[in-house]
């Protein structure tokens, strides 16, 4: 099990919770690493930053991502599968988790995904491939699909969705439905709609990037 402690995030901003500002996806709000808070800190004091709380939770290599004074982490126990929880910003307190079967194992076990938050929908995918939109109020799945099984590709080596240069499985929020890419290991890379027909995929352009979009 590992420890997720948030005090890198809070006590760098001396912003209160009600003014910080969302980060709802992998890279941030424009998917472009770049927070638009202010008075940020440039070092930490010598003791190092004060923790405001921890939370013990399964192993995994993504991180979190903050919507509305709420976080949401993926984790996962490979005997028995991945587990979506949410936290309440401000105190730690778990306020519900969504888990689903997805047995296995994998080289460094663990998640590798970090969430995407769109409206009432959170969007996670493990390792397995398992694509879900969960609400947010509800707690509940409104779909899911495996981004192997329906969609074509194959299992590759990554790297975690975090800091690093390359990632696995990252999830954008992009033009009213989900932009999918999988760091090149996957044959392709989907955008999963929420109406979830389907179509002939198509180029679409997202900054720098290059993406097959499906509708």
């Amino acid at each position: 099990m590992k420890f997720f402690t948030l005090s890198a995030i809070i006590v760098s901003t001396t912003c209160s919770f009600a003014q910080a500002a969302d980060w709802p996806q992998f890279l941030g709000p424009e998917r472009n690493s770049t927070s638009s808070e202010t008075g940020l800190l440039r070092s930490w004091p010598d003791k190092g930053p004060d923790v405001l709380w921890t939370a013990k939770v399964g192993n995994g290599f993504g991180g979190p991502v903050v919507v509305d004074s709420k976080v949401y982490l993926l984790d996962r126990d490979d005997e028995v599968g991945d587990n979506l929880r949410c936290f309440d910003l401000t105190n730690g307190e778990e306020l519900w988790n969504f888990a689903y079967d997805a047995p296995g194992s994998v080289s460094f076990p663990g998640s590798r995904g970090v969430p995407t938050v769109d409206g009432s929908h959170v969007y996670t995918c493990g390792h397995n491939g398992d694509l879900y939109c969960v609400d947010i109020n509800t707690h509940k799945a409104i779909w899911n699909k495996n981004i192997w099984t329906d969609f074509g590709g194959e299992l590759g080596g990554g790297y975690p969705q975090g800091p690093g240069p390359a990632s696995r499985f990252p999830i954008w929020a992009f033009d009213g439905g989900i932009l999918m890419s999988a760091d090149g290991h996957l044959t392709k890379v989907h955008q999963a709609h929420l109406r979830l027909s389907q179509s002939l995929p198509e180029r679409v352009q997202v900054g720098d990037g290059t993406f097959l979009r499906v509708e």
